[in-house]
C-alpha cells in the first residue's frame, strides 16, 4: 500500500493513494487524436460526463484545445468557449472535482470561475500568469513534464528533478502549500519508447518526491509501439495493461478515456495487492 499522500483544491482536500482514483477524460475539441469531434456540443459532454461519473470516475478532465503531436494552438477566446458551458452545466448536477486542461491563464480564470477545481497544464505554468490564478482560486495544479531530455541521466531522474524544481518555484510564486499539486512524468510528451515505458515502469520513484503522480497514457502512440494497434480509440486493453502496471508501480490518478474499464481492472489489482 503506498502512504497517503494529501491533495489540495478549492477548500477541498483528498488523500491519495489509499485506493486507485480515475480521471475522466472529456475532449470538447473536433481534433483530439483518440475522441476528437465526438463531445464538442454541450448536450453531448454532459452526457458523456454522466456516463464517466456513473462508470466510476473520481475525476473529469475538460479540454479545449488538442494537444496530439502537431496540434495547432486556439486562441483563449476559443477555447473559453468551449469549456465554460460545458464545466457549468457539469458543476449544476455534481460536485465532482473538475480539472481543466489548459496552459493558458486566461482559460483557466474563466474555468475555475466556472466551477473548475483544478488545472492541468502540461507546460507546468510557463504562462506568467497562471501563479496568480491558482492562488486567486486556491486551484490544485497537475505539473507535467513536457521538456526535451537531454542530459545523460536516467529519464525517471531527470523527469524527477525538474518537477521537484518547478515544484519548488510553484510553491514560491503562488504561495500554494505543496500539497495543492500532482506530479505528471508527462508519457508521450518529448520522449522516445524507451523512455515512455521506463516512466511507466518506475513512476513510483518519481512519487518517493513527496506528490502525488497522475500518469496519462490512455491510447497513447506508446501503446501502440508496443502492441502493433494503429487506431488509438482500440488500443483499450492496452491502457489497461499499462494502468495495472503503473498501480504495482505507485501511481495515485490514472486519466483515461475509457472509465468502467480501467475502474474494474484497478479494482481488481488493488484487491490482490492488499490480500495478505
Amino acid at each position: 500500500m503506498l502512504t497517503p499522500l494529501p491533495f489540495k483544491f478549492t477548500g477541498h482536500q483528498m488523500l491519495l493513494g489509499e485506493s486507485p482514483k480515475i480521471m475522466g477524460i472529456l475532449n470538447v475539441t473536433p481534433d483530439s487524436f483518440s475522441d476528437g469531434g465526438k463531445y464538442q456540443l454541450v448536450e453531448q459532454a454532459v452526457a458523456h460526463a454522466r456516463e464517466m461519473l456513473e462508470q466510476g470516475a473520481d475525476f473529469l478532465d475538460i479540454g479545449g484545445e488538442s494537444t496530439r503531436p502537431g496540434y495547432t494552438p486556439v486562441p483563449a477566446r476559443e477555447e473559453i468557449e468551449r469549456v465554460v458551458p460545458v464545466i457549468q452545466a457539469i458543476r449544476a448536477f455534481t460536485d465532482c472535482p473538475i480539472s481543466v486542461d489548459t496552459s493558458k491563464a486566461e482559460v483557466a480564470d474563466a474555468a475555475l470561475a466556472a466551477g473548475a477545481d483544478i488545472i492541468n497544464d502540461i507546460t507546468a505554468w510557463e504562462d506568467p500568469d497562471m501563479p496568480a490564478v491558482a492562488r486567486k482560486f486556491q486551484a490544485g495544479t497537475i505539473l507535467m513534464h513536457n521538456n526535451p531530455l537531454v542530459t545523460d541521466l536516467p529519464t525517471g531522474e531527470e523527469v524527477k528533478q525538474f518537477l521537484l524544481a518547478r515544484w519548488k518555484w510553484a510553491c514560491q510564486v503562488s504561495g500554494l502549500e505543496p500539497e495543492y499539486f500532482v506530479f505528471d512524468p508527462g508519457v508521450g510528451f518529448q520522449k522516445n519508447q524507451a523512455q515512455n515505458l521506463s516512466l511507466l515502469r518506475h513512476c513510483g520513484d518519481l512519487r518517493q518526491s513527496g506528490a502525488p503522480v497522475l500518469i496519462g497514457m490512455s491510447n497513447k502512440s506508446c501503446l501502440g509501439i508496443a502492441t502493433g494497434i494503429t487506431q488509438a480509440s482500440q488500443r483499450i486493453y492496452a491502457t489497461i495493461g499499462a494502468a495495472v502496471c503503473c498501480l504495482f508501480s505507485g501511481c495515485d490518478i490514472w486519466r483515461v478515456h475509457q472509465v468502467a474499464a480501467s475502474r474494474q481492472a484497478l479494482q481488481m489489482a488493488q484487491a490482490i495487492m492488499t490480500a495478505e
